[in-house]
């Protein structure tokens, strides 16, 4: 996120008090636990007076930065995995989703060495407003094209996450819904939590948010053992027949597959701020290969079995086959929910209410500083209302996260990575040599991945697209009409 750098000015002592504090604060959830890195973001972003860095030494061991890669990946997004493997077929999901792994993988070294170049331009006389080290996402592109370009992609960044925020928004209502046993119909769920979310908004510093860290580490765990456990009893001792296939049905389904793939390995925003945190920062590729490698198979668990457990439905019957969000599939025969499916909504909610007043944080403080000059109460609401108006209006998870992943997450994840490490490349080309860059290899490389990207883009925007007006075509979906009605 980008930070206000107007506050350069401001005397010294201060600055190095408050530089002080949070980075005692670092320091010491670095060592103490495998914190996400929306955590780590959240410190960079917390303080716009904040003077650039030194390139201070970072505490994270190498280990600990690929276990909060893990925990960043696997957030929420899981969920929509095993619909993704009914959209792809057991095979072809299997297929694009080791692509997708490679890919990722190779994009983020694409950004480590991205960041070694930056430092050296710095170290070398380089003048730019992150000091000597980039810590965020938008410092890359300064880096590459400029204050035009830092702003343009701090734009598009603030935007994804606040879409991110409104995805959440809907999750938290699906899951009080589905624990409450439909106590109160989803969007009443909806609207309670954005009152409860109302002070968490307009608290600027979540330090003590950031210190239930654990949570999701613990609703990591919980989402792959509920999906996994309730997917395989289904599947196994369900006894009504289900049809599964093994290739989507049309090409353009795998547009939108890829897409949610791609971002269920999003760290690329992160990316940044977790290697400025590493102690041997060089070590960075290695946590990404170990983070992806452990990630992939994670995702192939919970995407097969919970494709296995309710497949494409009853034969005759296909809305009886997994759901976009996989907790609206885990009822027993008489329609009731789950005690499995409860647990999983409980970690859905902790976790969501830990980590979404995180990032609107993030986001408030960019959109304040370039809007109001500081600190504003109303920036904060409206774009609080701004989530909440996704998961009123637009309640639709697999839908809404496949338009978001074919657009933002692809130019985020992919593209703006490749483009900024050849802009370096080509405007610095006695980096090339320095840093062992092979352009030849490279450039093949980076071309399967840019046609991956681009397809990606187009294809899976037009299928997304298609499935969202569908959505809002089924009975009882339009929220205009049926504002109070069950989500199921």
């Amino acid at each position: 996120m980008e930070i206000d750098t107007g506050g350069h000015l401001k005397a010294e002592s201060r600055m190095g008090t408050a530089r002080h504090k949070l980075s005692s604060f670092g320091s010491t959830m670095s060592n103490a636990s495998y914190e996400p890195a929306f955590v780590q973001l959240e410190r960079k972003c917390h303080d716009a007076e904040e003077l650039p860095n030194s390139g201070r030494r970072g505490t994270t061991t190498t280990f600990a930065t690929g276990m909060n890669l893990v925990t960043t990946m696997v957030g929420a997004g899981i969920l929509g995995f095993p619909a993704t493997f009914r959209k792809g077929g057991f095979c072809m999901s299997i297929v694009v989703l080791l692509l997708v792994a490679w890919s990722v993988v190779e994009v983020g070294n694409v950004m480590a060495k991205t960041l070694k170049m930056c430092e050296h331009l710095a170290a070398a006389g380089k003048r730019y407003t992150f000091g000597t080290r980039p810590e965020k996402y938008e410092d890359l592109c300064e880096a590459a094209f400029g204050h035009t370009g830092k702003r343009m992609v701090s734009v598009m960044v603030v935007y994804f996450t606040l879409m991110i925020c409104g995805v959440f928004m809907i999750l938290i209502g699906n899951s009080l819904e589905f624990v409450s046993d439909g106590w109160m119909p989803y969007r009443a769920w909806v609207l309670a939590i954005a009152v409860f979310f109302v002070p968490l908004t307009l608290v600027s510093d979540m330090s003590f948010i950031s210190r239930l860290a654990a949570v999701g580490v613990a609703a990591s765990v919980m989402y792959v053992v509920c999906i996994a456990k309730a997917g395989l009893s289904a599947g196994m001792f369900d006894g009504s027949p289900k049809h599964y296939k093994q290739m989507p049905d049309a090409f353009d389904d795998l547009g939108s597959a890829v897409a949610v793939m791609l971002l269920g390995f999003s760290f690329q925003m992160t990316a940044p701020t977790v290697r400025a945190e590493m102690d041997q920062p060089d070590e960075f590729p290695r946590a990404v290969s170990g983070s992806v490698g452990i990630v992939s198979v994670i995702y192939l668990l919970c995407g097969a079995l919970g494709y296995f457990g309710w497949g494409d439905g009853e034969l005759g019957d296909p809305s009886s086959g997994v759901k976009g969000n996989v907790l609206l599939s885990m009822k027993d025969m008489n329609g009731n929910n789950l005690f499995i499916g409860k647990l999983l909504a409980c970690a859905v909610i902790a976790n969501l209410c830990v980590t979404f007043p995180i990032l609107m944080n993030c986001i408030s403080l960019v959109v304040e500083n370039a809007v109001a000059g500081g600190y504003s109460v109303g920036t904060r609401l409206a774009l609080l209302a701004c989530s909440v108006c996704v998961g009123l209006f637009c309640p639709f998870f697999l839908e809404i996260v496949g338009l978001l992943a074919s657009v933002l997450g692809v130019a985020t994840g992919v593209l703006i990575p490749l483009a900024c490490y050849w802009k370096i490349c080509r405007d610095n080309q006695e980096l090339n040599e320095r840093f062992g860059v092979d352009m030849k290899s490279e450039a093949r490389k980076h071309s399967v991945i840019l046609a991956l990207g681009l397809g990606t883009m187009i294809i899976g925007t037009l299928s997304s697209g298609r499935d969202l007006l569908n959505a809002f075509e089924q009975p009882d979906a339009n929220p205009f009409t049926n504002f109070w009605k069950p989500s199921g």
